[in-house]
């Protein structure tokens, strides 16, 4: 979710990815993730669609949520952004099968 921002000029100058439906929400707000609670047994309560299988005590032991990612420029993942040693290389990309 970091690649959407919008970059400065030394950074490629990149437009803004965020969609509209995400806008202004902090990623760590809207990231897909795996509470151990399920929200109406005292978990986090979030505005998204999430389907939940839960243990006899109430534990979240399955989660479905839905989550757009939208397509990222193949220029992001070079130049200035490559240097970040946690972005995995491009040979790790994945490929489609037909």
């Amino acid at each position: 979710m970091t690649l959407w921002y919008a970059t400065c000029e030394s950074l490629g100058n990149w437009h803004s990815r965020w969609p509209l439906c995400y806008n202004g929400m902090p990623p760590v707000k809207e990231q897909p993730r795996m509470d151990v609670l399920a929200p109406d047994c005292g978990g986090s309560q979030r505005d998204v669609e999430l389907r939940d299988v839960l243990s006899e005590d109430g534990l979240v032991i399955r989660r479905e949520e839905q989550f757009m990612v939208l397509t990222i420029e193949r220029g992001r993942f070079q130049g200035k952004w490559a240097e970040i040693v946690r972005l995995p290389e491009m040979k790790d990309a994945f490929k489609s099968v037909s």
